[in-house]
């Protein structure tokens, strides 16, 4: 049986993919009170949104959260594990392209 659940996270995925695939505006990710700009790549089967984040130290920061965002409002979340050095280091979401499997039924009368 199909779940809600499965069937909401499908739908936001894609529509996160659209945006990532057509929207030029400006992307950044957050974590805590550290906001980068993210590039856009795109490849063969997917579109990758990348930031740097500088070295810093992330001890303090209390939400193990990024943010990623578009003209700036948030359009997903998730939990990251930060570093516990003074490193640089890269968050990045890929959406990668699948054909999608539609049926359409019709009564052949």
């Amino acid at each position: 049986m199909l779940d809600d659940g499965v069937v909401a996270r499908t739908v936001h995925a894609a529509r996160l993919l659209e945006m990532a695939f057509f929207d030029e505006g400006q992307w950044t990710i957050s974590i805590g009170n550290s906001v980068v700009p993210a590039e856009r790549s795109m490849g063969e089967d997917s579109v990758l949104i990348r930031a740097d984040f500088p070295a810093q130290c992330w001890l303090f920061t209390p939400d193990r959260m990024a943010e990623l965002r578009l003209n700036g409002e948030t359009r997903d979340v998730r939990p990251i594990a930060l570093p516990d050095k003074d490193v640089e280091f890269s968050v990045q979401w890929t959406f990668s392209v699948a054909d999608p499997h539609v049926m359409s039924l019709r009564n052949s009368s």
